[in-house]
């Protein structure tokens, strides 16, 4: 499921991030996907995230944030048209059937 959150400061977007993954999920071994902007943001979220989940207290510290894909937007984009293999259709970008080879780019240019 897809999850849009907006505010105007990083801070509070990254506590309901947290409230949001406290949550039990339905599989327990899919990772959570997140969009980044930026690495630095990237690491930013992560200790954040370790912050607030799976620590003995409130303000410990001591948590573990594990299981959450980073990406940035392109990427986590290519990476969601991706299909497991044996899944019936084809992943975002690839060839359509029956066009490969230079016969098929020939057709393709028209």
């Amino acid at each position: 499921m897809l999850r849009l959150h907006t505010a105007d400061r990083v801070v509070p977007l990254a506590a309901r991030l947290a409230e949001v993954l406290a949550e039990a999920p339905s599989d327990a071994f899919a990772p959570e996907w997140i969009a980044v902007p930026s690495e630095g943001m990237r690491r930013w979220l992560a200790l954040e995230l370790a912050r607030h989940l799976g620590a003995s207290g409130p303000g410990s510290g001591d948590g573990v944030a594990a299981n959450i894909e980073t990406a940035f937007p392109g990427s986590l984009r290519t990476r969601a048209g991706r299909r497991p293999p044996g899944r019936l259709g084809r992943p975002l970008g690839g060839r359509a059937p029956g066009l490969g080879g230079p016969r098929g780019a020939r057709r393709l240019a028209g």
